[in-house]
């Protein structure tokens, strides 16, 4: 495990800051506001002006690593709100994202909100290289997993240069998101659609050409004549010729064909050069 750490701060810091604990795969983040106070002080000289600091719990909040853990995969948490909240860690993979998480992240990406802490987990949960993109207490640099980086070094820079495989890694998954951005998934679930109605097509057919088949099958499935007549009355056939099915179903289908075996191709180059 290592935590990259950008910027510090001593005890002299006005601001927001964070302390950062990461103790058995459990991290817990704290915000803090720390301000500044001048307290009169009687003395034998007289009054005196002294300095203290107060620190104001914003937010705080634990997770728990490995039960977010997915290999070779971004998570990113956010502060957002007047008053600071810190979100759940967002998985990047966007394809396996919620609805409400997809949404999420894309608005604080559209807003140009960098990540307040980043996790990125290589092969297994021991190979976890976590980055802080605020203020961070100072202390944390006695943590045996800490490590002080440039301000202008990213976790993906980071990456790139300290773990060995990350860019094959890197290219394969860009691959994976260029198949994801390339197929529609309307298209695609159209495509079944059709094909499975054709099918029920054939299959009704086939029936009423085997009348001693068609009794069994009625014996056995006693609501068969309430499918055909749903099917009949709901097929995508009664708007669509078969010919036109037939024609979308070959492009949509040949299309997704050709984008896996460009991705397959990519997979197997980026293996082969690793």
């Amino acid at each position: 495990m290592k935590m990259l750490i950008r910027r510090t701060t001593d005890n002299s810091f006005e601001g927001v800051f964070s302390k950062l604990n990461f103790k058995d795969n459990n991290l817990t983040i704290t915000i803090i506001k720390r301000s500044k106070h001048l307290d009169n002080r009687s003395s034998a000289q007289g009054s005196e002006l002294s300095e203290s600091y107060n620190n104001e719990i914003l937010a705080d909040k634990t997770f728990d690593l490995a039960k977010l853990f997915k290999p070779r995969t971004f998570f990113y948490c956010y502060m957002s709100g007047d008053i600071p909240r810190i979100t759940d860690f967002f998985d990047t993979q966007y394809s396996n994202k919620s609805r409400e998480e997809l949404y999420r992240s894309i608005i604080f990406e559209l807003m140009g909100v960098p990540p307040y802490v980043g996790v990125y987990f290589h092969n297994s949960i021991d190979e976890m290289f976590l980055i802080a993109n605020q203020p961070i207490d100072e202390e944390v640099l006695d943590n045996k997993y800490a490590e002080l980086i440039k301000d202008n070094i990213t976790l993906f820079d980071y990456l790139c240069t300290n773990v060995d495989g990350f860019i094959s890694v890197n290219e394969e998954q860009n691959a994976k998101k260029k198949v994801l951005m390339e197929l529609n998934p309307n298209t695609s679930l159209a495509a079944l659609e059709a094909q499975v109605d054709l099918l029920t097509e054939l299959v009704f057919s086939m029936l009423k050409n085997q009348p001693n088949l068609i009794r069994t099958v009625q014996n056995d499935i006693p609501y068969l004549s309430s499918f055909e007549q749903v099917f009949t009355d709901t097929s995508l056939l009664a708007i669509k010729d078969a010919k036109k099915c037939l024609n979308e179903i070959k492009e949509t289908k040949a299309k997704i064909r050709q984008v896996q075996m460009d991705y397959y191709n990519e997979k197997s180059r980026v293996l082969n050069d690793a």
